[in-house]
């Protein structure tokens, strides 16, 4: 990093073609090979999910560790570096600039607030609860085609989780048997069971439960149990055919009336909508 000098600028049209909306990329950099500085004609986000390095914006270094999200507006003149003894991994998500303004219209996170102010305000962390989860869903965004409306599922996912940071300020320090109950949680068969399951997988009383999920994560068990179960059916939708009945009975929601509102008002969209935009089956 002797000299920070513009190399190039990047252009959407070299990396995204219709009728994709966006394009994903899973980076890793080493010493050797380093990004090269550029600005750009495209927003993007990154994060990133093995390594260490730093950040350098607009003339200032900011350092990067697995878990941080930062969001790069096109005037930034930027660069991306591994650290000396270890390369750098992460996740690369650019789009057109036109898209921000017309996925904002129906996302209700304030999503266009994230790419405002200096890069400091843009540069986040996701702790291992949050990085765990878009972990496990990013699969569902490098499917072939990447549509407008994976981009906003991706966009509202990243918002809440910044959202939810902001209002609990204890979120980065979850406890441990806290952090493992709410992984085995993810289970299909737990997740039928519910809260009660989560109270059994804690080893800890039902109300003490319910106290620290309120002060480490902003939400009652209950809320927890319905995002997992969300979560898990926007998965079997996008990589099954299952009917979305089945899907909604193997989530622990059997009522379907009640688990086409949770899921619309959760994803912004009704089951059947997300499928349409997610499952790509060939032939």
């Amino acid at each position: 990093m002797a000299a920070f000098v513009k190399e190039r600028t990047l252009l959407i049209r070299q990396f995204v073609t219709a009728p994709c909306s966006y394009h994903l990329s899973r980076l890793t950099l080493t010493g050797k090979t380093p990004e090269g500085i550029h600005d750009s004609d495209f927003h993007e986000l990154f994060w990133v999910d093995s390594g260490s390095g730093v950040h350098w914006v607009n003339g200032a270094i900011r350092p990067l560790e697995i878990g941080d999200l930062v969001f790069v507006r096109p005037d930034d003149l930027h660069s991306v570096y591994a650290s000396p003894d270890a390369p750098v991994g992460f996740v690369n998500v650019a789009f057109p600039t036109a898209k921000l303004e017309e996925l904002c219209a129906n996302i209700r996170t304030p999503v266009r607030e994230l790419f405002d102010g200096p890069p400091e305000a843009r540069h986040y962390r996701l702790e291992g609860f949050d990085l765990h989860r878009l972990a496990g869903i990013t699969p569902i965004f490098e499917l072939p085609q990447k549509g407008d409306a994976e981009l906003q599922m991706l966009l509202l996912l990243v918002g809440r989780m910044i959202e939810r940071s902001r209002q609990s300020p204890h979120h980065d320090r979850i406890p441990g048997w806290l952090a493992d109950a709410l992984a085995k949680l993810r289970q299909p068969e737990a997740l039928r069971l519910g809260v009660p399951e989560l109270v059994r997988f804690a080893g800890r009383g039902a109300d003490h439960v319910a106290r620290v999920c309120r002060t480490y994560l902003g939400k009652t068990p209950t809320e927890l149990v319905n995002e997992f179960r969300l979560e898990l059916a926007a998965q079997r939708l996008a990589q099954t055919a299952l009917p979305i009945e089945s899907i909604a009975e193997e989530c622990g929601m059997p009522n379907l009336s009640h688990f086409y509102k949770r899921f619309a008002l959760h994803h912004g969209m009704t089951p059947g909508e997300y499928r349409k935009s997610a499952l790509r089956i060939a032939g």
